[in-house]
């Protein structure tokens, strides 16, 4: 996280070029159909969108989110899903 590391022994990118730019870096996929692709992060740790939402302002905000900003946007992340591919 840019505020708060997020622990992992995973370094990224990194482990395939050996380029110190490219520490810890990982790609990101697009947030369509991100309500449909749990577990979170690159790791695959975090089981729930709502806990993945938590997280990243924690990690990259240095904030603890109220529930009801959480709850507004992990109701716009679902909000990206595809219906046809959500049945």
């Amino acid at each position: 996280g840019i505020v708060r590391p997020y622990d992992t022994v995973d370094r990224g990118r990194y482990d395939v070029t050996k380029n110190p730019y490219d520490d810890y870096l990982f790609k990101v996929p697009s947030l369509r159909n991100v309500a449909l692709t749990r577990p979170y992060f690159h790791d695959g740790r975090v089981p729930t969108l709502p806990e993945a939402v938590d997280k990243m302002a924690w990690h990259q905000l240095g904030r603890t989110l109220e529930p009801k900003d959480r709850d507004a946007i992990v109701a716009f992340l679902r909000a990206l899903t595809d219906e046809t591919r959500a049945q």
